[in-house]
């Protein structure tokens, strides 16, 4: 999981896909804790409304404390990007094709695969 300052930066610029979140168990987000710290893993409480991201306390561990999911920002994980496409009526192992094809034309030495997802997913999303 890439959790660099670069994909997270560019996971926050990625708007509308942050404003499409739904939260849930298990998803990866970055912000800061009550006490100032960073937190990078959380597990999310997808059983709340509105969702509600618990963390354990730095300074009582035996303390989770809820925060509001939109106090984070949103990391994808490779199979959360590729959903985010296969669900607006294309299947996965034509996408997955495409996908192939998209980093053929482009160099991805220089990028984690999420990075890479995120490339994709928008070039998808927004056809020029």
């Amino acid at each position: 999981m890439d959790t660099s300052p670069k994909y997270i930066q560019q996971c926050k610029d990625a708007v509308k896909i942050q404003k499409a979140w739904k939260a849930q168990t298990g998803d990866w987000v970055h912000g800061k804790g009550k006490h100032g710290e960073t937190c990078v893993v959380c597990e999310v409480a997808e059983y709340h409304d509105p969702p509600r991201i618990w963390l354990p306390d730095s300074i009582n561990d035996d303390c989770a404390i809820p925060y509001d999911v939109n106090e984070f920002i949103w990391l994808p994980l490779q199979d959360q990007w590729l959903n985010m496409i296969t669900g607006r009526g294309h299947q996965k192992a034509g996408m997955l094709f495409r996908f192939m094809q998209f980093a053929e034309k482009n160099n991805c030495d220089d990028f984690s695969w999420e990075q890479f997802w995120l490339a994709f997913v928008l070039q998808e999303m927004n056809p020029t």
